[in-house]
């Protein structure tokens, strides 16, 4: 069937849309059992929400379940289900249209939270740049004070690639084409590869 296999599991891309045909055969029985499990749910990454997931977050947005959902809307590059067509146009960075809209209906409210502890200043400034002031995003704060003499975005000629990555250790980008590194072409090098003590701990 559409949402079962020959085994019986769920089909992992039908599973939002089959909660919504439950709650609505069963009068709201699932969200009503949520609501007597837990006192609060958490959602990460909800950038990535697409198609009926987004009907599901409607369905928990009305129920009396407290929500708190985090995400970054310039890193969706990915979704759950990219070939589902229900709400194809929020999919990707357009799902802030979406949480937008919400925000506006009085469903849910949006807090930016704009420090940065793993970027240097000059990289945040360089990613705000990327985005339009019609996205509405606020500026980034770098919080990340430490130097090394060479930190920021730079633009590296191939001959001099590793004398950099010896010199710098950092992680590079290259440009490729058809698939394979073509040398000839120059590396962006993004700030620096170490790793700070506390980066996970402020995400």
């Amino acid at each position: 069937t559409r949402y079962f296999s020959t085994a019986g599991e769920v089909r992992k891309v039908h599973l939002p849309q089959l909660v919504c045909r439950v709650e609505e055969a069963s009068s709201g029985s699932g969200i009503k059992r949520l609501e007597r499990v837990y006192d609060r749910i958490y959602i990460d990454e909800v950038q990535d929400l697409c198609g009926y997931d987004l009907e599901v977050l409607k369905l928990l947005m009305n129920s009396v379940l407290p929500i708190e959902m985090v995400g970054d809307i310039r890193q969706a590059i990915l979704v759950t289900n990219e070939r589902e067509q229900k709400n194809d146009k929020y999919k990707y960075m357009r799902i802030w249209t979406w949480f937008r809209q919400q925000e506006a209906a009085g469903r849910l409210r949006i807090t930016h939270r704009c420090e940065t502890w793993r970027c240097h200043p000059e990289i945040a400034s360089f990613a705000d740049s990327l985005f339009g002031s019609e996205w509405g995003f606020e500026r980034t704060v770098s919080l990340n004070t430490r130097t090394s003499g060479h930190d920021g975005i730079f633009l590296v000629a191939a001959r001099d690639v590793e004398a950099d990555d010896q010199r710098a250790g950092g992680l590079r980008v290259g440009v490729p084409r058809d698939g394979l590194q073509d040398h000839r072409q120059p590396h962006h090098r993004i700030g620096r590869r170490r790793r700070e003590p506390a980066e996970d701990a402020h995400r």
